[in-house]
């Protein structure tokens, strides 16, 4: 048998690992700055959340305190579970808010109407602004006395007097919550506007041949063609908004009475106010642990969901 015959095999062999040697080294960058930017701090909180590091005492020797963080936050921290409640509240409450509000506003900007252009870019403007504007603008929104929102509810008779909706514990987080979605909207009704021009016109068509009416095709086509798109919403707001510290901070720091603490705002509080840096680690580790067990979740729906 000639061995040279084994030639462009081994030639071949070889292309293929110079290829995917490559590959690497081109993807190499990447996966550094990843590893730096995303894995290393991932790692460190998680390394920190079994230690007992307390800035106030920096003397103290760091050693390893195995599950006793998580152990006191889930035993002795009374306001874990609370705000970890409000965290739910203020992720689910939003996000059925912003489909609510959104697959309406998404319907209507893509039908053919005048000025339907400057209306989208009327739409996009809540997104732009920043957030500490935001923030601002709704403080003053939310005024029991200056607030545009008591002087619309008491001049159409809906309330005899305007209330300090950030200062009471019973509306402190509807408010919060109303201010979430006229900022978060716009990507809403962006990424569902995209989902409404991918469905098929003759779907549509054929449903009103059938004589479907503009309720049974928005059940049967429309609301259908956009379930991928809502799942994407579902993944991407849930992970966002438990996430999301600056705009409840700056709006009402937590309070009042802890009413609108979350988990974000206790890591900070935890970590910056109290110095408690390994247990502040083990609150974001739970974060973590928590979103990562949601994602899995809806994952796991929207696959299933998708091939019935």
């Amino acid at each position: 048998m000639n061995p040279s015959s084994d030639r462009p095999k081994h030639r071949r062999r070889l292309s293929l690992e110079s290829e995917g040697l490559l590959g690497w080294l081109f993807v190499a960058p990447s996966l550094i700055v990843i590893g730096l930017i995303i894995a290393y701090p991932l790692f460190l909180t998680v390394y920190l959340s079994f230690l007992n590091i307390n800035l106030l005492r920096p003397k103290a020797p760091v050693k390893f305190v195995g599950l006793d963080n998580f152990i006191w936050l889930f035993t002795k921290a009374d306001w874990f579970w609370k705000a970890f409640g409000n965290s739910v509240v203020l992720t689910f409450g939003s996000i059925a808010l912003l489909l609510l509000v959104g697959i309406p506003v998404a319907l209507a900007l893509n039908r053919n109407i005048p000025g339907k252009k400057l209306i989208r870019s009327i739409t996009i403007l809540p997104w732009a602004v920043p957030t500490v504007v935001a923030a601002i603008m709704w403080v003053w929104a939310f005024n029991a006395e200056l607030g545009w929102v008591n002087k619309m509810l008491v001049s159409t008779g809906i309330f005899k007097h305007g209330i300090p909706w950030l200062g009471d514990t019973k509306t402190s987080m509807l408010a919060v919550i109303i201010a979430h979605v006229w900022k978060q909207l716009p990507f809403v009704v962006l990424v569902l506007l995209a989902g409404l021009q991918s469905i098929p016109t003759e779907l549509r068509e054929a449903a009103r041949v059938d004589g479907a009416g503009a309720i049974a095709e928005f059940f049967h086509v429309t609301l259908p063609g956009l379930r991928y798109v809502i799942w994407v919403i579902v993944i991407l707001r849930t992970i966002w908004t438990f996430n999301w510290f600056d705009y409840v901070y700056l709006m009402t720091g937590g309070g009042p009475a802890d009413s609108t603490l979350t988990l974000p705002i206790m890591v900070y509080k935890t970590n910056f106010m109290t110095f408690r840096v390994s247990q502040a680690s083990a609150i974001a580790a739970f974060m973590m642990l928590i979103l990562i067990i949601l994602i899995v979740i809806f994952t796991h729906v929207q696959q299933r969901t998708a091939f019935d």
